[in-house]
């Protein structure tokens, strides 16, 4: 390392005693310039090993706590320009990943409701609707019969 210290022009009384403490650990190293052709990297030599096999002895922090489920939101108090995922919950199955991965095609899963029940519709998580299932030119509907 150089015994000059190069500052920027016009600053050449400002002394940096960070930069003295990281010339001197470089020189601690003894670390040859690895760019430099003449030395074979198999022959320098570090006196700590890398960072990554270094061993990790930070406590690990507890995952946060998950949030309680929150209640039906007043839409009213949003703007009414924010997009929002409308769906159409038809019945619930709770079942185990094995089961789910034992499903085959053609089979059929039974859920907790009735074909004439009513289904809840849900945007963005939250429950907004009730209502019942017709068909609109070949397609599924849903007739609100209450608002949540």
């Amino acid at each position: 390392m150089a015994d000059k210290k190069k500052n920027p022009p016009g600053n050449e009384s400002i002394e940096d005693p960070y930069l003295d403490q990281l010339e001197s650990s470089m020189e601690d190293l003894n670390l040859e310039d690895p760019t430099r052709a003449d030395v074979p990297v198999s022959s320098q030599k570090a006196s700590k090993p890398p960072v990554s096999q270094q061993p990790q002895n930070k406590p690990r922090t507890p995952p946060a706590p998950s949030a309680p489920p929150v209640q039906a939101t007043d839409f009213s108090q949003i703007s009414p320009d924010i997009p929002v995922n409308l769906v159409a919950v038809i019945g619930k199955r709770h079942m185990t990943v094995k089961d789910l991965l034992e499903l085959q095609m053609g089979e059929v899963v039974e859920l907790d409701r009735a074909p004439h029940d009513v289904v809840d519709l849900v945007a963005n998580g939250k429950l907004v609707a009730q209502g019942e299932l017709v068909e609109i030119q070949g397609k599924l509907g849903v007739r609100i019969l209450r608002m949540v």
